[in-house]
């Protein structure tokens, strides 16, 4: 079944689940480090996964502001 991004920001539980781009929403809790890259990446890592998931600097601005870092 195909829902929109503002579709799932309302079927998830909001304290956990943050929209911070256009076309990704993160599990915060589940967030287990980050890893900079260069000025135009960063490495998200997940608790429980391997691979880290690359996000851009727009979207690590809007996650330093959730997580009260930035």
């Amino acid at each position: 079944m195909r829902r929109t991004m503002q579709e799932w920001e309302g079927l998830l539980p909001g304290a956990a689940f943050r929209r911070i781009s256009r076309s990704l929403i993160v599990n915060l809790p589940a967030i287990r480090s980050t890893q900079w890259q260069s000025r135009d990446q960063t490495l998200l890592f997940f608790k429980g996964v391997e691979a880290p998931l690359p996000i851009g600097r727009t979207a690590m601005t809007r996650l330093k502001e959730l997580l009260g870092s930035g």
